[in-house]
């Protein structure tokens, strides 16, 4: 399996769940699951926007809204709505994390071994090149060189930034010059959100509308 075919064919491989944006460019595929189950509150925001003349549109999910099985032949579960994913890996094998979509794939190759416990300190360089990483083995302590010819890094935002810097790889941003660009668009994830009032509705434990 190569990096070729896991970007071309990334939302069939994840089994992405959504619909089309009606203000978006046209897609020349749609999305292989459909859209996530709406809500009370969904279905009340939908129509305040449709009436103020706005498009709204449900956004695309990772948490599959029915059984699927991606091109690999590896099967992605429906979603059971337990709300419990957010920061967390899915018991039901319903999120399209690595472990259920591109690992099982990649294991069946023969060619890929996934080392666990081991913390990357340090992203090797020569040239200007990155030639593999210095990572420890958390358990036993042992320090160990992973040469590569292609180094990724996806630790999310945070960790990556602290890899770029600790390797010295770029240049620092240091926000009173404005010079640099390691960390000038650091952004951590939020969760945002908004308070509304409706009149003469109200939402029940239940999640019915009521009077």
């Amino acid at each position: 399996m190569s990096w070729n075919h896991i970007f071309i064919n990334s939302n069939k491989t994840a089994g992405i769940s959504g619909e089309e944006n009606p203000k978006g460019a046209p897609r020349k595929n749609g999305y292989p699951t459909p859209p996530m189950k709406s809500t009370p509150i969904l279905n009340l925001f939908k129509e305040a926007t449709k009436n103020m003349g706005l498009n709204p549109f449900q956004m695309p999910s990772a948490n599959l809204s029915e059984n699927y099985e991606n091109p690999d032949g590896q099967t992605i579960a429906q979603c059971q709505y337990c709300g419990f994913c957010e920061r967390f890996g899915c018991e039901y094998g319903a999120k399209s994390s690595p472990n259920v979509t591109v690992i099982p794939t990649a294991k069946k190759t023969g060619k890929f071994e996934l080392r666990t416990h081991s913390e990357v300190v340090e992203v090797i360089q020569e040239g200007g090149k990155a030639t593999g990483v210095r990572y420890v083995d958390v358990y036993s302590g042992e320090e160990f060189i992973q040469p590569a010819d292609v180094v990724v890094l996806t630790s999310y935002v945070l960790n990556n930034t602290r890899l770029l810097l600790q390797s010295n790889i770029g240049q620092p941003y240091n926000h009173k010059t404005g010079e640099g660009v390691i960390g000038k668009n650091y952004c951590y994830q939020i969760l945002p959100g908004a308070a509304g009032f409706l009149k003469r509705k109200s939402l029940t434990l239940s999640w019915e509308l009521v009077p």
